[in-house]
C-alpha cells in the first residue's frame, strides 16, 4: 500500500512539473503573440494614419476633387468615398407626400 501511495505521489509530482513546464511555454508565447499583434495594429495605425494624411492633402490642394496623384488602396478608398458622396441636388426640399385619405 506504501508503496503504490509513494507512486501515485511520484506520478503526480512529475505531472505538476510537466504541466508547469507546459504553462510556462504557454506564457512564453502567449507574450510573443501579444507583442506581434501589438505590432501589427501599430503599423495598420500608421498605414492609415498615412493614407488620411495623403487623400486630405490631395482632396485640399486640388478643388475639383480629383484624384489625378492616387493611385493603389489611397485611390481606391477615395474614390469609393467619394462614389457614395451624396450630390447637392439630394439635399434639396423634398415636397410632402399626398395623404392618402386625401385631407
Amino acid at each position: 500500500m506504501a508503496d503504490s501511495l509513494d507512486g501515485s505521489r511520484a506520478a503526480l509530482d512529475e505531472v505538476r512539473s510537466e504541466l508547469r513546464a507546459f504553462m510556462d511555454e504557454q506564457r512564453i508565447f502567449c507574450g510573443f503573440l501579444d507583442t506581434e499583434q501589438r505590432s501589427y495594429q501599430e503599423l495598420m495605425r500608421q498605414e492609415v494614419n498615412a493614407l488620411s494624411r495623403l487623400l486630405d492633402s490631395t482632396l485640399r490642394t486640388d478643388g475639383s476633387l480629383r484624384l489625378v496623384g492616387l493611385s493603389g488602396f489611397a485611390g481606391r478608398a477615395a474614390s469609393l468615398a467619394l462614389s457614395r458622396t451624396p450630390s447637392p441636388q439630394a439635399f434639396r426640399a423634398v415636397p410632402p407626400m399626398p395623404s392618402p385619405l386625401g385631407s
